[in-house]
């Protein structure tokens, strides 16, 4: 999907996906809802990957 869109690559470091996965326990909901949370944060920040600071800041935003 991300080739569609014109990436080459993806979004998140190997260590954020670890972190998103631990977070939510593989819930898909949580995964979703986790990721677009990280999205948003990712654009504000003008990061060009989303990295494990970024997942913090997301779960720490999300209140839990």
């Amino acid at each position: 999907m991300l080739k569609s869109a014109g990436s080459a690559r993806g979004l998140f470091t190997r260590q954020a996906i670890h972190l998103l996965y631990e977070f939510t326990g593989g819930i898909p909901l949580r995964i979703n809802n986790l990721c677009d949370r990280c999205l948003l944060i990712g654009v504000l920040q003008n990061a060009s990957a989303l990295d494990c600071r970024i997942v913090r800041d997301a779960i720490e935003d999300m209140g839990t």
